[in-house]
């Protein structure tokens, strides 16, 4: 059963004693807690592993100050992980592992690193969003880093509950505990299950997360110049919609958009767009000794928590509607059962999208012609 773990690495570059990581019934020496998880021979796992790009610093990497633009930077950084990866875990396992570079704050010889938590959380929710479009997973795993970087961690932990509501896996937090001392030789770390929780609540942990009145503007600029014009912002207001006609329990709507094509496929474009913006119009400002990755554009928290929210939602929808999707979906309608679970999934007294916005024809509902146009409008 594939599955996906996901973490918020700690510094590749501080000396760490191995450790004896288990989890369940298998146990790896490694540096990265992460490893018994996508041990194969038990487990058909993946990781997502993300990492600060302040760590571009470090001399080892080679970014700094050769990187000529902050995507040359990000990608220096990730092939440096990859590279490096064997001596953090077993060479076998690297192969399961993507590391990716993520947005950060701080310093660090001689550098300033100035991006913002939302910045984080978009390259964290795109990163999640392009492994859910890829293939099927059963469980999502979330292991928080060792090192505090506290935006990390709370990107990390929205990605992996995307990722498991968008793919309809399990979410599972996991925590570790070492074992008591004395023990000769290397230290044993169990890792534990915290608890778990099935993709619809995932789901609905973003809903919650998502503000009453999500901000228009995905990326604002920082400073007098206009915010970027985006292609894809038609079907980032669609997702943003959903979630608004969720909220009011209209729930035709949101079936009508489940039958549109894949929401993770959706949202990875709009996140995808988004990212290649923010990149291009940050700037390496270098100077003798160091210098400042300094960034044009900020991402909104809370517009990227709606359009995780509304793609989530979309998700669950569509794999209630699964035998019926495409056209056939939107022109047929679904099954009345169809509805009435979605409502009770999603705590909803029943379906309230407006009577002369509904036709029934043999048990089955739809979304008349030109509704959605007149329910945004409301």
């Amino acid at each position: 059963m594939p599955g996906l773990a996901v973490a918020a690495s700690g510094s590749p570059f501080k000396k760490t004693r191995r450790a004896e990581y288990r989890y369940g019934p298998v146990s790896v020496e490694a540096e990265e807690p992460i490893a018994p998880l996508i041990d194969p021979s038990l487990y058909d796992n993946r990781a997502l592993i993300l990492v600060p790009d302040i760590y571009a610093t470090w001399p080892q990497v080679g970014a700094l100050p050769r990187a000529a633009s902050y995507h040359e930077l990000t990608r220096m950084l990730e092939a440096y992980m990859e590279r490096s990866c064997s001596r953090r875990l077993p060479p076998g396992l690297c192969s399961r592992v993507e590391y990716r570079a993520v947005p950060s704050a701080g310093e660090a010889g001689g550098w300033r690193y100035t991006a913002r938590p939302g910045d984080t959380l978009l390259y964290s929710l795109l990163h999640a969003a392009r492994i859910a479009e890829a293939g099927r997973l059963t469980r999502v795993y979330l292991l928080a880093a060792e090192e505090q970087h506290p935006p990390h961690t709370l990107a990390a932990h929205t990605a992996a509950l995307l990722a498991a509501a968008l793919a309809g896996a399990e979410y599972v937090e996991l925590h570790q505990e070492p074992q008591p001392y004395p023990r000769r030789g290397t230290p044993l770390i169990d890792t534990l299950e915290a608890y778990t929780l099935p993709s619809e609540s995932a789901a609905r942990i973003l809903e919650a997360l998502a503000p009453e009145e999500p901000p228009e503007q995905l990326l604002a600029p920082r400073g007098p110049a206009k915010p970027p014009r985006l292609r894809r912002i038609r079907e980032a207001r669609r997702l943003v919609n959903t979630l608004n006609h969720v909220r009011r329990c209209m729930l035709l709507p949101l079936i009508h958009e489940a039958c549109s094509g894949s929401p993770a496929s959706r949202l990875a474009g709009v996140l995808a767009e988004a990212a290649e913006a923010y990149a291009s119009a940050s700037r390496l400002a270098k100077k003798r000794g160091g210098g400042t990755v300094a960034h044009g554009l900020e991402a909104s928290a809370g517009a990227l928590h709606a359009l995780a929210a509304g793609a989530a939602l979309q998700a669950l929808a569509a794999r209630l509607v699964e035998p019926s999707r495409g056209e056939a979906c939107r022109e047929e309608g679904v099954p009345r059962t169809v509805v009435e679970k979605l409502a009770k999934l999603l705590g909803c007294p029943g379906d309230e999208t407006p009577r002369t916005c509904v036709e029934e024809r043999d048990e089955r509902l739809r979304l008349r012609q030109g509704c959605l146009r007149t329910l945004l409008a409301a």
